[in-house]
């Protein structure tokens, strides 16, 4: 053996249990070489003559290793039947390598293999192959090799999944320059193809540069040239090989261009509309093909370097066509000052990637960190985004995205047996079709520090808005961030608004990240079964949730944790409706522990049965305080089994104060164990009734004080708590109150007799009524509706005075709205005067000839409604923003104007109100048609 240096193996970085680098050298490569740790092995200098016959000069046992040739010749002279590389690790990249006389260079038989920037030259079978005995292999990254003399096929993909093959040259070869065999998802493009001298009896799928039966795949700016015997491209396996997208490939001096082999759907020109430059003259949204040096007819008349008819393709069964087949090769479209395709594995943590509906296709499968902006709304793709790198942030930019055409994930983060760190979605508008179901964003691959942030979530016909599906052996998010998102689903079955599929496992922790939350959601769901947020186990806040629940003909468990410890759940409102003998739970776990369940609002009307909070298996040193259960059976008592807060197994260590139990009581069906129903401290308040002040331990209110022991109505004290303590079998509540908390100032600092409302130390849990609850209650008053798309529109609807005064206008504002409908007669003032004498913000529903506030200010509107404008069954909504000038404070408020040209025009514009997200900013006319709203553009 020749050799040019020599090292010995050596342990560079010192410690065992960090990944180590190894030197990989003449000495330890004179026969097989078997790598069973992680780590990173570099090849340390040139080696020839090298002899393992009938065997692989390397096998790679371990997951996590890379391989650095450095540059490196591996030069195979002597072998017979050698393979230099048999990768049996998950997760192993190959790079800098120069190899040359290998019969396989590299035989993968696990997932998520990379090679690049390497050389091979002269190989007898083929470059890289994957294993035809493990369907179901995927993850590939095969970009900027050379490869070079290749007895058959450089690339031989076999039932294989996610695989990109980028920025390739490959030359020379007898067989396929590519072959796929019952893939999925294979993404080729920016590869040189050329010069196959395979040679036969018969045309099969051999002797092309690209030989495909994949299905969802991608083959663009790819040149294939010189395939002297089957063509350019093949297309076989007909029923399965569908769903392909070629476009943007120069197809030059090759025997024929296309043979493709059965029934099924391939589009030759690309999904989606592209920007590009063509002699000089710039064009947006224009579908492009392929070039053929073969086609030379129809011209291009318009001359914007897409012929004006078809390209008519080679196919053995039917018809297939390049629709807008190109003039010049695809390069001369992209210029490099103007739109360039896209330089996949070059980004990194501070890329910046722009995303427009031209460029979509490029950039949906991400491969590699950076932050990707989204430009434009796109609301028509055909395939969602997939998330295979670390180190990614999408940014919505405020922009929608979904499709209009096709079931599909709109985000994925996915790769098989991956585990990703640090990845941000946020500022995105995702919306989904009723025709198709879709999901939101789905979760597959555990994550470390994942944040999803101010998205607004619609699905009106799907599974999950925030789904959580991992396959690998982690299924955790590590430190996860879900704030301030809307999230709102409709007409599903077994819905998940956050969290994990029914059934699966997946965990959620907090890895002792103080920031890690679920936070500030509006999460709205109906459907016939459902969750709101699901998983196994968490150890992760919630706080300000606001979840509406809708269950139709079935049951529901709002929120569903197996095993929830060392948290708290603060400041939420939690509320479930039930139809047609339904039932629900609202909060439930098998075991609770080390939490903290304050502030909190819990309202259940479903008809059959309901329970607030549900414990299965046992309770230990949880803290139930400040909260409000009511709802569920405050009408008829009789008819409805309900509970407040059930508890099936043993609970010790707890504390249960100053809650309001004003429908369904407190039932326990095993031992309670140092627990407590009382305050650990006295309190000092004033009680409202009276305002006088005093001091003591709190307890709770129940509105079923009748039931307990002594059989009797509550008698007030003189000091807000019963004369007898609330008493069952159970447990005895010794401070039981006479009335609800918000009789009660707590922690109140002024003298007897102060006027309560001018207190201001009420500081229990965020003074006691946090403005998030104080919305909630508001809602509750107003009698404000559940199905808005976004928060924000509710609270708007909850916080106006809704004027209306046709009889028709009041029944949809009352159904679609809320019940607390006014007429204009309470707005005397208003009517006789400027618009800035209103205090409050208004909604007003109808025209001005059905409504006299309308009457009164309609000119004073963009657009003024009558009989003819905007027309039949079309209505109108605007906003005008008024200044404040009763008071001395600088204040404006908002006119909200919902009218039409007749009843079906406002219900329209008013059944359209609900769906949007945030307040319009100029007009927005919407048509009744096939009853139901649509936008008149």
């Amino acid at each position: 053996m020749f050799f040019l240096c020599v090292f010995t193996i050596g342990n560079v970085q010192g410690g065992t249990s960090a990944p180590q680098t190894y030197l990989l050298n003449a000495e330890n490569l004179t026969s097989t070489y078997e790598i069973t740790l992680p780590g990173t092995y570099v090849i340390n200098c040139n080696l020839s003559d090298i002899n393992v016959p009938n065997s692989n000069l390397i096998t790679v046992s371990a997951d996590n290793v890379i391989i650095d040739g450095n540059n490196n010749w591996l030069n195979n002279t002597k072998g017979v039947s050698s393979t230099l590389l048999s990768v049996g690790g998950v997760g192993t990249t190959i790079k800098n390598i120069k190899v040359a006389n290998w019969v396989t260079n590299i035989f993968c038989n696990k997932n998520d293999i990379t090679v690049v920037n390497s050389t091979f030259l002269d190989t007898t079978a083929f470059v890289i192959v994957t294993s035809p005995n493990l369907p179901g292999l995927e993850g590939m990254n095969f970009s900027n090799n050379i490869i070079n003399n290749v007895s058959n096929t450089p690339i031989y993909l076999q039932t294989f999944k996610y695989a990109t093959i980028y920025n390739n040259t490959i030359t020379n070869y007898n067989g396929n320059g590519i072959k796929t065999s019952n893939s999925y998802g294979i993404k080729i493009t920016h590869n040189t193809i050329i010069n196959n001298s395979y040679k036969s009896f018969g045309i099969g799928a051999d002797g092309f540069g690209i030989s495909l039966s994949a299905y969802d795949s991608t083959i663009a700016y790819n040149t294939i040239q010189n395939n002297s015997f089957g063509g350019a491209i093949c297309i076989f396996n007909g029923h399965f090989s569908i769903k392909n997208y070629i476009y943007l490939n120069n197809f030059v001096d090759n025997v024929r261009d296309t043979k493709i082999d059965g029934i099924g759907i391939n589009q030759f020109y690309s999904p989606n509309a592209i920007n590009y430059t063509y002699n000089s003259q710039q064009y947006t949204n224009k579908i492009v093909g392929n070039y053929w040096d073969a086609c030379i007819s129809p011209a291009d008349a318009d001359g914007d370097g897409i012929r004006d008819g078809n390209y008519s393709l080679y196919s053995m069964i039917q018809q297939a066509n390049d629709t807008h087949p190109l003039v010049e090769k695809w390069e001369n479209y992209f210029p490099s000052n103007g739109v360039v395709t896209p330089e996949e594995n070059k980004t990194n943590k501070s890329s910046i990637i722009h995303i427009t509906k031209s460029t979509y296709d490029n950039n949906r499968t991400i491969i590699g960190p950076g932050t990707y902006i989204l430009d434009e709304d796109i609301t028509d793709i055909t395939k969602g985004i997939v998330i295979q790198s670390s180190d990614v942030v999408i940014d919505g930019n405020n922009h929608k995205l979904g499709t209009d055409s096709t079931a599909l994930d709109v985000i994925k983060v996915y790769k098989s047996g991956k585990i990703f760190d640090n990845i941000t979605i946020k500022n995105l508008k995702i919306e989904t079709p009723i025709n198709y179901e879709c999901n939101g964003i789905m979760i597959n691959s555990s994550v470390n520090n994942l944040t999803i942030e101010n998205c607004d979530i619609f699905i009106n016909n799907g599974t999950y808005g925030i789904g959580f599906n991992p396959n690998d052996e982690k299924k955790s998010l590590n430190s996860p961030i879900i704030n301030n998102n809307n999230i709102v689903i409709k007409n599903g079955m077994d819905i998940v608004g956050v969290g994990v599929e029914i059934g699966k496992y997946g965990i959620i922790n907090t890895s002792n990240s103080l920031d890690s939350r679920i936070s500030n959601n509006y999460i709205n769901i109906s459907g016939i079964y459902g969750n709101a947020i699901q998983f196994n186990y968490s150890n992760v806040p919630m706080e300000n949730l606001d979840i509406y629940m809708d269950v139709l003909n079935y049951s529901g468990e709002m929120v569903y944790i197996n095993n929830l410890e060392n948290t708290y759940i603060k400041d939420c409102n939690f509320q479930m409706r039930g139809l047609n003998n339904s039932s629900g739970i609202l909060f439930f776990t098998a075991t609770l522990k080390n939490t903290l369940i304050s502030n909190s609002t819990f309202n259940i009307t479903t008809d059959r049965y309901g329970v607030c909070v549900y414990n299965l298996n046992g309770s230990d040193n949880i803290t139930l305080v400040g909260n409000t259960f009511f709802g569920v059976d405050s009408k008829d008592l009789n008819k409805i089994l309900a509970f407040g807060f059930t508890m099936i197994g043993p609970i010790s260590n707890s504390s249960i104060y100053l809650n309001d139990f004003l429908a369904g009581h407190m039932a326990t069906w095993n031992i309670l164990v140092n627990c407590t129903f009382e305050s650990p401290n006295s309190i000092r308040y004033q009680y409202k009734v009276d305002g006088n002040v005093y001091n003591s331990k709190f307890g709770n209110y129940w509105f079923n004080f009748n039931e307990s022991m002594g059989r009797e109505n509550p008698v007030d004290n003189g000091k807000g708590f019963t004369t007898k303590p609330y008493d069952i079998s159970a447990f005895v509540d010794n401070y039981s109150r006479y009335t609800t908390l918000d009789n009660y100032v707590l922690n109140y600092t002024g003298n007897n007799k102060t006027n309560p409302n001018t207190n201001t130390n009420n500081n229990i849990n965020n003074k006691n009524k946090n403005s998030a609850k104080k919305m909630i209650k508001k809602a509750e008053q107003e009698g404000t509706k559940n199905n808005f798309a976004s928060k924000n529109i509710r609270d708007t609807v909850t916080n106006s005075r809704i004027i209306a005064d046709d009889k028709f206008d009041k029944s949809i504002a009352e159904d679609n709205l809320k019940e607390n409908i006014q007429d204009s007669e309470d707005l005397k003032q208003e009517l006789d005067e400027s618009l800035e004498t209103i205090t409050e913000d208004l909604i007003v529903v109808g025209g001005p000839i059905v409504n006299r506030f309308a009457e009164a200010h309609n000119d004073k509107f963009l657009k003024p409604i009558n009989n003819e404008n905007p027309g039949k069954n079309t209505g109108v909504i605007q906003v005008l923003k008024v200044q404040d000038v009763s008071s001395k404070i600088v204040a404006s408020h908002y006119v909200i104007y919902i009218a039409g040209s007749d009843r079906y025009g406002t219900q329209a514009a008013l059944e359209y109100f609900k769906t949007l997200n945030e307040m319009p900013k100029e007009p927005i006319t919407v048509r009744w048609t096939n009853d139901k709203p649509v936008l008149v553009e």
